[in-house]
């Protein structure tokens, strides 16, 4: 009986080992691993609702322009500092204006993380 048992805890070590060395298991993350994970997460869900804030500024300013199919977008930025709920947007575009011209403008907006909506605070026309 003593025999089969120690060849029995021999076997399930060899086993363990075997898969350790093998990378079948997955060793625990520790508490700090698992909290940067979820930051991470965050920040990555954080980035895409900007991206897509921008993308809805995008389209806000189209509506404003005469000829929506002349936009051309020149840069688009936010200020990744910021850590609040309302994130300040930028984009430089130029179109065409009534006199068939190209023109170029910036516009700023606020994007409100909580509420998810973008408010146009300011246009520059260049």
């Amino acid at each position: 009986m003593k025999k089969i048992i120690i060849t029995s805890i021999i076997l399930v070590t060899l086993t363990i080992t075997s898969c350790i060395k093998s990378g079948n298991v997955v060793p625990d993350k520790t508490t700090t691993e698992i909290a940067q994970q979820q930051k991470d997460s965050l920040k990555e869900v954080r980035k895409n609702k900007i991206d897509f804030a921008l993308t809805t500024l995008k389209e806000m300013i189209k509506k404003g322009m005469k000829n929506p199919d002349s936009y051309e977008m020149i840069d688009r930025i936010y200020d990744a500092k910021d850590t609040g709920n309302v994130v300040k947007l930028l984009i430089h575009f130029r179109g065409d204006n009534s006199f068939g011209g190209k023109a170029s403008s910036t516009v700023f907006a606020n994007y409100n993380i909580e509420k998810d909506n973008v408010t146009i605070t300011k246009q520059v026309n260049d």
